[in-house]
């Protein structure tokens, strides 16, 4: 149901669900409208249609939340400051992870999660999440350096299909993350409900 039609419903008009008559809707039927326009409207706020308000990027039945994202980030920059590593990157490098960790194998450049852990100096117990970003990180950048390793990389990004929360960017398949996050939360014409 759009807002329109709740907005329509909220104030008392016509049954838009049944609009060849002119009754009124009943009392309990604008609840369960109200109720439903409730739901579109958190789903809409949420960013992302197919999963939870919390989820920041899904891939291949597993979801990354937006926790983890901001564990991953805050870990990583108290770490190196100058790192200018971001959400965006946190969340596609978890999400992608376990494809990045196969490629890497493969192609002999694989980076260990022990590995990635070891990175970690001025932060004692790094989060699993940021050492799961920092080896995707390490994994990608390894992939990108190597010849043959490069073409599979590219092979990923071309088929993956990656879910992202549109605060993070958008992923469009065949090309890979695209920065969209300006104004992640459409507005609407239409009035309030009241």
């Amino acid at each position: 149901m759009t807002a329109a039609v709740a907005g329509t419903v909220g104030r008392g008009k016509m049954n838009p669900l049944n609009s060849s008559r002119e009754e009124p809707m009943s009392r309990p039927a604008l609840r369960v409208t109200t109720v439903a326009a409730a739901l579109v409207a958190a789903t809409a706020l949420s960013g992302c249609g197919d999963t939870s308000g919390g989820t920041a990027a899904s891939y291949k039945g597993e979801k990354i939340s937006t926790e983890q994202v901001q564990d991953a980030v805050r870990d990583i920059t108290t770490e190196q400051p100058t790192s200018q590593f971001d959400p965006t990157s946190a969340a596609i490098f978890m999400a992608l992870g376990n494809d990045l960790e196969s490629l890497a194998k493969k192609h002999g450049v694989y980076t260990s999660a022990d590995v990635a852990r070891q990175a970690f100096k001025k932060v004692t117990d790094p989060t699993d999440a940021a050492v799961r970003s920092v080896q995707g990180s390490f994994n990608f950048t390894s992939l990108r350096d190597s010849a043959s390793g490069n073409l599979d990389l590219q092979k990923l990004f071309k088929d993956a299909d990656v879910k992202l929360n549109p605060r993070y960017g958008t992923w469009e398949k065949g090309k890979g993350p695209v920065d969209n996050t300006s104004n992640w939360i459409k507005g609407s014409a239409e009035p309030a409900l009241n």
